[in-house]
């Protein structure tokens, strides 16, 4: 999450649209899209793909590529908190060969995402400036995304066609309703929830009340710090003539920053995305939804009740809730983990250790805890916390 408010400004860039189609592979971790692609002639680079973003460059990338920077300005997320940002010239961007010149990034530390995350290498974000110039197909399934220019796309994509209502800034708009409640959403396949729903909308409908969530947590960050949610599960969402069943959905408790805003109720995220194969296409201002295999996967959500960031070589308890098996196990913000079922952290990835903590299948998982330079191991329990 780290977009919205900062996101509306829209930079200036030109790009020598190719004609022919270009597939190249991208890496699906945390729910997000990632693609290596070159600046000025060097990389690769791990960008993440994002419909709600625009160009987003590291700023340590940024530095060992020498790239001038002007006019800083505060940049606000999904959180609560704002950092600074400047604007940086980059003279070609290459995206599997697509040339995209003279182009405007949006220069940040994003060294505490990466972190928070646990991606292994991060060096920035990718998003309207590609949309804006070819129609993207991103096949889950295969793990594949091809870019087309529009006068060479000749394809007829089969599902559900859902039209954008329009943009916030440079992010889609599309309609959605959420056990009968409708609203408009942005279309964010930067977002590794289901939905995000905004603060304005939850307490125009009273969400808080009616589902009564039991927890508060940090389920995500984003460039400018932590995402604390509460957590739900709706009875059903549908999205045109979808209709997803029992979906996890996080409600902000921000007071200020993007999820308060009233231009929009919340997100779509990749939850719910990577269940079809996907055309977007911002030229006829639409998404195609084509089911895929992954489209009856049960919406699960993290059994332990923690959130845990990398730190070095080892792993770092950020959050616990009170009573939920981590804070049962006497798990405490701070603790350094070690290794987990004894094998050592410095070779896990802590995204592949999430999905295990969210499988129905992980009953039990042991840590080795070191805090105050005392070393302990603790099981954790894992059970249900979103019935």
């Amino acid at each position: 999450m780290l977009k919205y408010y900062f996101l509306l400004f829209v930079f200036c860039f030109s790009t020598q649209v190719t004609a022919a189609p270009v597939t190249m592979p991208f890496e699906f971790v945390d729910n997000r899209i990632f693609v290596n692609i070159k600046i000025n002639g060097e990389g690769p680079f791990v960008m993440m793909l994002d419909t709600g973003a625009s160009n987003i460059l590291d700023s340590a990338t940024a530095a060992k590529l020498n790239i001038p920077t002007h006019d800083a300005f505060p940049i606000q997320g999904g959180g609560e908190f704002s950092v600074m940002a400047s604007t940086g010239d980059v003279q070609l961007m290459d995206i599997a060969g697509l040339k995209f010149s003279n182009q405007k990034f949006m220069i940040v530390d994003i060294s505490g995402m990466k972190n928070a995350i646990g991606f292994k290498k991060f060096d920035g974000l990718i998003g309207y400036e590609v949309f804006r110039s070819y129609i993207t197909e991103i096949n889950f399934e295969k793990k594949q995304l091809t870019l087309t220019a529009p006068i060479e796309f000749n394809t007829q994509p089969t599902g559900e066609v859902i039209s954008f209502l329009g943009f916030d800034g440079t992010i889609p708009l599309v309609e959605a309703t959420i056990d009968g409640v409708r609203g408009k959403f942005w279309l964010d396949t930067g977002d590794r929830a289901a939905m995000t729903l905004t603060t304005p909308f939850i307490q125009a409908h009273n969400l808080k009340a009616i589902y009564k969530p039991t927890f508060e947590l940090i389920t995500g960050w984003g460039i400018a710090g932590p995402l604390q949610t509460q957590i739900i599960r709706a009875g059903q969402v549908t999205l045109g003539k979808e209709t997803f069943v029992r979906p996890v959905l996080r409600l902000p408790t921000a007071t200020k920053g993007g999820m308060t805003s009233t231009t929009a109720d919340g997100t779509i995220g990749n939850e719910l995305l990577h269940r079809f194969n996907l055309t977007i296409n911002y030229f006829k201002r639409q998404i195609v939804l084509t089911r895929n295999a992954f489209y009856n996967n049960e919406y699960n959500f993290d059994r332990s009740g923690m959130w845990l960031m990398t730190e070095g070589a080892n792993f770092k308890v950020l959050d616990v809730f009170k009573n939920s098996p981590a804070d049962k196990a006497g798990l405490q913000i701070g603790d350094i983990v070690t290794a987990v079922d004894n094998t050592p952290t410095a070779i896990l990835f802590l995204p592949s250790l999430r999905d295990q903590l969210s499988s129905p299948q992980s009953k039990a998982v042991t840590l080795s805890i070191e805090s105050q330079k005392i070393k302990r191991d603790v099981v954790i329990l894992l059970e249900d916390l979103v019935p």
